[in-house]
């Protein structure tokens, strides 16, 4: 019942959904009576550009890879996971990396603001320099679904 519940909000546009105790009650802080569930998964995506940081702490590096997938149909940034060091390295390199096959991690497949397909909150996990190319958005929705572990027909 949790995974379809999930499922469901997510398809509606959802981060996830919250399991709570019966016998929860408010309290401040933490709650240790519920918990989040969101579905998580890596998928590549490919290098195109990149962006400034319009931060303090990220002005002259790094702000963002900009990535998508081999078909082309899903486009988004990727901003969260890369420390201040790494920030300066890949910025420093940053004709370097397009082109460059990306491993990123996600909580899912989304819709942005201008109507197009991007990923869900998508954090940095690695350059892979094995790899040349990406997944297509087909294939990324079918990680997500597996992640999941859910079938079409629930």
């Amino acid at each position: 019942e949790a995974l379809l519940h999930l499922s469901n909000n997510l398809k509606s546009g959802l981060e996830g959904t919250v399991l709570k105790s019966p016998t929860n009650t408010f309290k401040s802080g933490k709650p240790t009576t519920q918990i989040k569930m969101k579905v998580e998964f890596n998928c590549e995506l490919t290098i195109i550009g990149t962006k400034e940081g319009d931060k303090k702490s990220t002005k002259g590096k790094l702000g963002s890879l900009l990535c998508e997938s081999e078909d082309g149909l899903l486009y988004t940034g990727v901003g969260a996971g890369l420390s201040h060091e790494l920030r300066d390295e890949l910025w420093n390199k940053r004709e370097e990396l397009i082109g460059k096959i990306v491993e990123v991690k996600a909580n899912g497949v989304s819709t942005n603001k201008h109507g197009g397909t991007s990923l869900f909150f998508p954090a940095f996990i690695e350059i892979r320099e094995d790899k040349t190319k990406s997944d297509t958005l087909e294939t990324i929705k079918e990680i997500e679904e597996s992640a999941l572990g859910l079938k079409e027909e629930l």
